[in-house]
C-alpha cells in the first residue's frame, strides 16, 4: 500500500519488481497515466484518513486494513497525518 503515491512512481516500481504482489496506491489527486499499466497495480483517489478510519471500512477498503497488509509505504507523508498510529 503506497500512501500519498503522487505520480505513482514508487508504487509502479514496487509493482514492477514484485509482479506476484497486489500493489495499491492512494492519493488525494488522480494518479496520471504516464507509465505502462501493470496488471497487479490499483489506485484509489481519496484521503487515507477518511478511507481507513477504524470501523469505517467498506467492501473496497476492507482489504487494506493494517492487520491484512504486508507492507505500507509513504514518503514525506507523516507531516500530513495527524493520527498515524492505528
Amino acid at each position: 500500500l503506497g500512501i500519498g503515491c503522487g505520480t505513482g512512481i514508487m508504487t509502479h516500481e514496487i509493482a514492477y519488481k514484485y509482479p506476484e504482489a497486489t500493489v495499491t496506491g492512494i492519493d488525494l489527486s488522480v494518479v496520471p497515466t504516464i507509465r505502462p499499466e501493470l496488471p497487479n497495480i490499483h489506485y484509489l483517489q481519496g484521503d487515507f484518513n477518511e478511507l481507513f478510519q477504524a470501523g469505517r471500512s467498506n467492501s473496497e477498503t476492507a482489504q487494506y486494513q493494517p492487520e491484512i497488509l504486508d507492507y505500507i509505504f509513504s514518503r514525506l507523508l507523516v507531516i500530513g497525518m495527524p493520527h498515524w498510529q492505528f
